[in-house]
């Protein structure tokens, strides 16, 4: 509505008396102007200052949207990066930290940690449900008690799993882990009831299991043994013994 007005002044001068007095008022950078002698181009948007804002925008909308969605992801990732600079010195607790679904928690139990914290040689475990410290928050749990205390991490492929937001993190977690310590990998147990449709909807799981080795279960005599026998043989590596450790033997 201004700018038409100003307009219409500029075409219209000579109609005008008095029109030396006609000034601005406001905004500031223009008081006292005389709206005879206004510049108009100074009301004129740029179109590309107009889509460098609109870019601007967009740019740190995503940008945004990026970090409330992978917010623990990214969180975390650096607190990991903080935490790994001090665990080699206090070295590892355990020689794996099993990441599984809490349904498949007597599997675990019963499959896996039984024989090998009873086997010979006996390996020490992490569990949430057992070794996770009572008054600390879950996910510095699993990072200081989890990944930042153990040689390895055991993650425990089922349908449930690929459900469960809570191991869908730590996956996650786990290849950060990976990648900042240098490990050879994850170890992946998959078990044989998983849901094949389901896990490729996990692009980035699937991704994994194709390119890097996994062990099956399976409730076969002859595909047990070969199961225990590869489990046992990464475990092994790096492993450090103690004394009671070595009587076992």
């Amino acid at each position: 509505m201004y700018l038409n007005f100003l307009k219409w002044i500029k075409e219209k001068q000579e109609l005008l008396q008095n029109k030396e007095l006609m000034i601005c008022h406001t905004p500031a950078y223009v008081k006292n102007v005389s709206l005879s002698s206004f510049d108009l181009s100074s009301c004129q948007v740029n179109a590309s200052t107009v889509s460098c804002s609109v870019i601007m925008l967009l740019t740190v909308g995503v940008f945004l949207f990026l970090i409330y969605k992978y917010y623990f992801q990214l969180y975390y990732s650096v607190v990991l990066l903080s935490g790994c600079k001090h665990s080699a010195e206090r070295g590892s607790t355990y020689d794996a930290f099993v990441i599984h679904s809490s349904k498949d928690h007597e599997w675990v139990m019963k499959e896996l940690v039984e024989p090998l914290e009873g086997g010979t040689p006996p390996f020490q475990l992490c569990l949430y449900s057992r070794d996770f410290l009572p008054g600390v928050p879950i996910v510095t749990n699993i990072i200081q008690e989890g990944f930042l205390s153990s040689r390895n991490v055991i993650a425990v492929i089922s349908s449930d799993f690929l459900e469960s937001k809570w191991c869908s993190f730590e996956f996650d977690i786990a290849q950060s882990w990976q990648l900042v310590e240098g490990k050879a990998g994850i170890i992946m147990i998959v078990l044989e009831e998983v849901n094949k449709d389901l896990l490729r909807q996990r692009l980035g799981l699937s991704r994994y299991l194709r390119r890097n080795t996994y062990l099956e279960w399976k409730n076969k005599d002859i595909s047990k043994h070969i199961f225990w026998r590869q489990l046992t043989g990464v475990l092994l590596e790096g492993k450090k013994w103690n004394h009671e450790e070595i009587k076992l033997m």
